[in-house]
């Protein structure tokens, strides 16, 4: 008679004990569930809730990285909307009502609209050299070394290279006005000469004629 009385209060007790405790279902998400999707969380309860806000999280299972979604979840409003925000991979709900864990099954998130910052260093970039000729006019050739310095502003390289480009121009323009004005230089002093040989042959000849003329009067 005590053993059945032993027996119906621990039944009794396991009754009012898990009428006491709640146990939460979370619906397991359908896969795949994109990026940046605004995806609608829902959960069933048996028993009795606690009066303790909830942590609803996502958890990544290659990573095992947490990701809180709410922290003070109304447990009792069984569902909860949330703009997906993590990297793709292979996830699983989980929702502390304060007593228990519950998860979910585990479901996939595939790469969408979200892309999450990293942490990767900006490489170092080298100095690029380059490097103009010059020709002046004694054919000699100046090396003119030109060192540009890269910036972290996205805009600069269109600006060193149009920077590069009008000095090429410039350099160009003035090799082609020396080589002009060397040849110009040149005819005309050519010009010069032989004008002056023109004159001076010219005179010559007016001389000799003028001393033959007078030759050919004496004789007579």
């Amino acid at each position: 008679m005590a053993g059945l009385k032993n027996a119906i209060f621990m039944f009794l007790l396991a009754v009012c004990f898990s009428s006491v405790i709640a146990e939460v279902n979370i619906t397991t998400p359908q896969s795949p569930v994109p990026n940046g999707y605004e995806m609608t969380i829902t959960w069933q309860i048996s028993g009795q809730l606690s009066t303790q806000p909830g942590n609803l999280t996502i958890v990544n299972l290659v990573t095992g990285n947490v990701k809180v979604i709410d922290n003070r979840l109304n447990v009792a409003s069984l569902s909860k909307v949330w703009n997906v925000t993590v990297v793709p991979g292979s996830y699983v709900l989980s929702i502390n009502d304060s007593v228990n864990i519950s998860f979910s099954g585990s479901f996939t998130v595939s790469q969408g609209i979200y892309y999450p910052p990293t942490n990767t260093p900006t490489p170092q970039v080298s100095k690029p050299t380059v490097t103009l000729i010059v020709s002046s006019p004694t054919n000699s050739q100046v090396p003119a070394t030109i060192t540009v310095v890269p910036t972290s502003d996205k805009n600069s390289s269109p600006v060193i290279i149009i920077a590069v480009v009008v000095g090429s121009v410039v350099g160009v323009v003035i090799i082609i006005c020396v080589t002009i004005w060397v040849f110009l230089r040149y005819f005309k002093n050519k010009k010069e000469v032989i004008e002056i040989a023109g004159s001076d042959a010219r005179r010559s000849e007016i001389e000799e004629t003028i001393m033959g003329t007078k030759e050919y009067g004496m004789t007579y």
